[in-house]
């Protein structure tokens, strides 16, 4: 314990008549200075054998204070010795040495003023998102008025195009709701209802039979007037939004005639400002396009195949008299083919 630490101390530094560190220095400061006489080069080490009995002196007389005051005091002795119990068991459950007890909690000192500042930063930094919100939610305002300024233009054209394209009662109309427009004072809500898009749901709605009423694109159209529609709607965007290339299947699906050559003008139109892919059955629609690819499929009768022909001009008018006419082509649907090409 304590004491028995400290009075063994004691003895091995002066109090041991066998052997002390005290006698044993002393000794041998003695035999050093009488040969310093002899040879200065030994001055230095004499000087400092000197210094450190003084010093082993001083310490040996303060540690016999401290061991009487033990003895005098048991209540500052068992205050000590709990002190020195706690040290050990804190060394232990940190796996430390008691040594680095001081500096470990210097560490935690500093760790903890760090956590404080913490708290001040979090407090700025909720107040700038409060005001990032309040933004938002201003810049949002403004961009669900504008969508619904431009939601009616866009519907009316949009519908316009969908007659042309043998829709002629089709109705199409832009829902814009707002699934929440109040600055929400609760930080988890506001930053889950917050989007780059704003505020605002938009859906897309089709009416396509007289007396039908709008409903989602998705649940109405059918794939051929989904694509139509989608024609309708890139040929009105297209000096607005450009598409690298954009592919249309079935966009023919149910049409002839007059439409059909509508459809043509307004692939050929959109093809002005970007890439467009079409997959037709229709002449109408194969002359517009400024190169013309020949699908086809063939059997071994184990395997099958699809292979895809690029069209000389020659082969295009084949072709497209091949969708005039059939299989029998005739000199008559040969020179339509040309036409068609040449309109």
């Amino acid at each position: 314990d304590l004491l028995d630490t400290t009075l063994q101390s004691l003895q091995t530094l002066a109090e041991n008549e066998q052997f002390n560190v005290l006698d044993s220095l002393r000794q041998c400061s003695e035999n050093i200075n009488a040969l310093a006489k002899l040879d200065n080069r030994l001055k230095n080490v004499a000087n400092i054998l000197n210094d450190s009995h003084i010093q082993l002196e001083e310490a040996s007389t303060d540690l016999t204070h401290y061991y009487q005051e033990l003895e005098l005091d048991p209540q500052a002795y068992t205050l000590i010795e709990e002190r020195y119990s706690t040290a050990l068991q804190l060394a232990k459950k940190h796996s430390l040495s008691p040594e680095k007890l001081v500096s470990f909690h210097q560490e935690l000192k500093q760790e903890l003023t760090a956590l404080s500042d913490d708290d001040s930063r979090i407090n700025l930094i909720i107040e700038e998102i409060t005001k990032t919100q309040q933004y938002y939610h201003e810049a949002a305002i403004i961009l669900s008025s504008s969508r619904a300024q431009a939601a009616s233009s866009l519907s009316e054209l949009i519908t316009l195009n969908m007659q042309e394209l043998n829709m002629p009662h089709g109705q199409f109309n832009i829902l814009i709701e707002q699934k929440n427009n109040n600055v929400d004072e609760n930080l988890d809500n506001a930053l889950v209802n917050i989007s780059a898009n704003g505020f605002d749901k938009i859906n897309f709605q089709v009416s396509i039979n007289p007396g039908q009423a709008l409903e989602a694109m998705n649940k109405v159209a059918s794939g051929g007037e989904l694509s139509r529609i989608s024609l309708a709607m890139q040929v009105i965007l297209a000096d607005k939004v450009v598409t690298p290339t954009l592919i249309f299947d079935e966009v023919d699906v149910g049409i002839s005639g007059p439409t059909a050559a509508m459809v043509g003008k307004k692939l050929q139109q959109l093809a002005q400002n970007t890439q467009v892919i079409c997959v037709t059955h229709l002449p109408q629609v194969a002359c517009k396009g400024h190169q013309q690819l020949f699908v086809s499929k063939l059997t071994d009768g184990e395997h099958t195949e699809t292979k895809v022909t690029e069209l000389s001009e020659q082969n295009r008018i084949q072709e497209i008299a091949r969708l005039l006419a059939g299989d029998k082509i005739s000199e008559h649907s040969l020179a339509n083919a040309q036409e068609l090409l040449a309109s």
